[in-house]
């Protein structure tokens, strides 16, 4: 991973604003890609492994990582949609609460509250 970056899930509402948000922040320097069950969509296996690695900064997401990834070097979270469960809130925010070596915290971004 580059200095200063934090790996990073990003929850989004659909494909187009995930691959929006992926454009605007390849566009400003980081590496993310946009993974989704539609045509077009990075491929999952891989983007996952190239954010484990460090080479990926952020995935953007929409309904694919709720749950059942396990990717413990994920240091940010940012809620980009609402999702009107708290279950499924608690379940992406999970995504960047387990531990990991070299990890010392969580950033949350939740711009729906």
């Amino acid at each position: 991973m580059r200095r200063g970056r934090r790996r990073a899930l990003g929850f989004c509402v659909s494909v187009t604003h995930a691959r929006f948000m992926a454009d605007v922040f390849t566009a400003n320097g980081a590496t993310a890609v946009a993974v989704h069950s539609g045509p077009g969509s990075a491929p999952r296996r891989r983007s996952v492994e190239e954010l484990r690695q460090g080479t990926v900064d952020v995935i953007f997401t929409v309904d694919v990582f709720n749950e059942g990834l396990d990717v413990r070097e994920v240091a940010a979270v940012l809620l980009l949609r609402a999702t009107g469960s708290p279950v499924v809130c608690l379940q992406q925010l999970g995504r960047g609460l387990r531990r990991s070596a070299g990890k010392d915290g969580l950033v949350v971004v939740d711009l729906i509250g």
